[in-house]
């Protein structure tokens, strides 16, 4: 993989909302897929100026896409992942913060190519 960053879209999330996946797809620079088959991936969130003290840091999962059976649909099987982001994860949140999701591919080696800003709102009251 080439050493670059990409910046992620910006987006907005209420805080403790329940269900929020957030997808990631890999490719190299001339738009092949990454394999990630045999890969794994974390993703990460800081508060702003506080890289080192991650506030949140969840296991993602590879996705499978495609037809394993098909041998013309072999390539680019293993190119998404996803984070789950449950209620309890983002329910004290509040403001900006930093995503960073990483792979870690099967000699060990940790690639951050991305990062980007998260936004969390409060959630109205309800009685």
């Amino acid at each position: 993989m080439d050493s670059y960053v990409t910046k992620l879209q910006e987006i907005e999330l209420i805080a403790g909302d329940s269900g929020i996946v957030l997808e990631f797809q890999v490719f190299y620079e001339d738009g092949r897929t990454l394999d990630l088959r045999d890969d794994t991936a974390k993703w990460y969130l800081s508060p702003i100026g506080m890289k080192h003290s991650p506030v949140l840091e969840k296991d993602c999962t590879i996705l499978r896409d495609g037809d394993p059976h098909n041998p013309k649909n072999q390539d680019g099987l293993y190119y998404r992942f996803v984070v789950h982001l449950e209620q309890n994860d983002t329910k004290n949140f509040y403001g900006k913060y930093v995503q960073q999701p990483i792979l870690i591919d099967r000699q060990g080696r940790i690639f951050r190519r991305a990062e980007g800003f998260i936004n969390f709102k409060p959630q109205i009251s309800v009685s």
